[in-house]
């Protein structure tokens, strides 16, 4: 469990701890999902991760998939995510779409328990009218 009081549900097609450095767990294909107060928030994929004991991040990279329970998708090529705070941070590009438009940007940011996101570099975004 997080800090911001989110669940954490991480499972992989394989992982080992890291010899050389106890504190890390090295995922093939892993998926997170998150929920927040029982209710459903994102599931993501990815080719490999990092979890880190230590500070309790996780680092997913290769072909990220984010979806989420309000018709939400993105995909980037990294994602860093702060399971102590619930922030999610990443380089390498982000495209993604939903209910109200789509974005892309070189870089983003998503705080306050996934209600705010920023996107810096290149950002181009369609707002679809309702």
């Amino acid at each position: 469990q997080g800090g911001d009081c989110s669940r954490y549900l991480v499972t992989a097609q394989s992982g080992l701890r890291d010899p050389k450095d106890p504190a890390r767990i090295l995922l093939e294909r892993p998926t997170v999902t998150v929920s927040r107060g029982g209710e459903p928030g994102a599931r993501t994929v990815s080719e490999r991760g990092v979890f880190r004991e230590d500070d309790l991040s996780l680092r997913l990279e290769g072909d990220v998939k984010v979806a989420d329970a309000g018709g939400y998708r993105f995909v980037t090529n990294a994602a860093v995510i702060d399971t102590a705070t619930g922030q999610v941070t990443g380089q390498g590009g982000i495209q993604g779409a939903g209910p109200v438009g789509a974005v892309k940007a070189d870089s983003y940011s998503v705080t306050e328990k996934g209600d705010r996101m920023v996107f810096k570099g290149g950002v181009r975004a369609r707002i679809n009218d309702r």
